[in-house]
């Protein structure tokens, strides 16, 4: 997880590679990886995930309930 400089916007991305101070992030869904993290832009890291949680909520938000 890091935070971008240029706007006030977290991201999440996989870890590809380490270079130096550099990090080498890139979104599961993107062709290309992020321009180059630094380390100092790191604010945590996702240590799991519960894949499919978020649907009956997004169908409560979609019904209007």
């Amino acid at each position: 997880v890091y935070r971008r400089n240029d706007r006030e916007i977290t991201v999440v991305h996989r870890l590809i590679e380490v270079r130096g101070d550099e990090h080498i992030i890139k979104g599961d869904n993107n062709p290309y990886a992020d321009p180059p993290v630094r380390r100092e832009m790191i604010i945590g890291k996702v240590v799991g995930g519960a894949p499919l949680l978020g649907y009956p909520l997004l169908m409560l938000n979609v019904v209007g309930i």
